[in-house]
């Protein structure tokens, strides 16, 4: 944890004063779930303290615009965040934490080879980083549809330590969608895993979903729903998955317009829920 480490470098060191500014910018990431992974999670695996040379003042001018940076993407108004992000990289261009912020917003806003430019980058630059490989698995999984690519994405983000449930449930959509659901829900069991965690259950309602007992299903995407918060897009759309292979259509067609009110125009959220919509109002219109 960032903290343990500032209890153990309290002497006025420089290294205690950086982890003090990267703290306080990292606060406001606390439980939030806009972006893809680096705002989605509790996790002690925070983006690394920005190295400059011994410049205080320098580190302090990129954590403010990191810290801005983050709470306009909380207010989704990611066209600020990223320009933050371009004022962060214009004091520090070696910044790797404003690189992978950076993808993570341009992932957002479906701009996909934007984003994996900007981890590619930040892999040069801090190849022990776990969040370069599970947001560029996420990227694969969710808006390119590569799961193995994905799937070896996790698996490196897990060998350098990124908590396991921060790949939930993208790296479990993968190992369904390549038939390896059984071995992924063993997986899972053994997992230390916040057992209050919405994405924990977004999981189980896959599992059970091709498994075909949708009545479980459905109850793990309610739970799912209900621990999720004010913002339940990604919940929603689950759920909506579970009512469509249920034959609730309608009930499938209220979930995805939810998501859609919870999702920000111009986003790729917004735009995988409204063509996922759309599909499903045009299946029920009769010939």
């Amino acid at each position: 944890m960032i903290r343990a480490r500032l209890e153990a470098h309290r002497d006025n060191s420089e290294e205690a004063e950086a982890l003090k500014v990267m703290l306080e910018t990292l606060e406001p990431l606390r439980n939030s779930g806009d972006l893809l992974k680096l705002l989605k999670s509790e996790s002690s695996k925070m983006p690394s303290i920005p190295t400059t040379g011994g410049n205080k003042q320098f580190t302090k001018d990129v954590a403010v615009h990191l810290q801005r940076a983050h709470e306009m993407a909380l207010a989704k108004d990611y066209q600020r965040s990223l320009s933050e992000i371009r004022s962060a990289l214009r004091v520090n261009p070696r910044c790797s934490e404003a690189l992978i912020t950076r993808a993570n917003v341009l992932a957002v806003l479906d701009r996909i080879d934007e984003a994996l430019e900007a981890l590619a980058k930040a892999e040069k630059l801090n190849p022990k980083n776990p969040l370069i490989y599970s947001i560029r698995g996420d990227i694969l999984c969710n808006l390119r549809g590569d799961y193995y690519g994905s799937l070896e994405q996790y698996e490196t983000a897990l060998k350098l330590g990124l908590m396991k449930e921060l790949v939930l449930p993208e790296w479990g959509t993968a190992m369904i969608a390549l038939g390896r659901g059984e071995e992924a829900f063993k997986m899972v069991r053994d997992w230390n895993v916040d057992p209050t965690s919405p994405y924990l259950f977004i999981f189980r309602s896959q599992y059970y979903r091709m498994k075909c007992d949708y009545e479980a299903a459905l109850i793990q995407a309610d739970q799912a729903v209900q621990l999720s918060g004010k913002e339940p897009a990604l919940e929603l759309r689950q759920r909506a998955e579970v009512n469509e292979a249920m034959g609730r259509r309608e009930q499938a067609i209220q979930d995805l317009e939810r998501a859609v009110q919870h999702s920000v125009k111009g986003t790729s959220a917004r735009r995988i829920v409204s063509e996922r919509l759309n599909n499903l109002r045009m299946s029920q219109e009769p010939e």
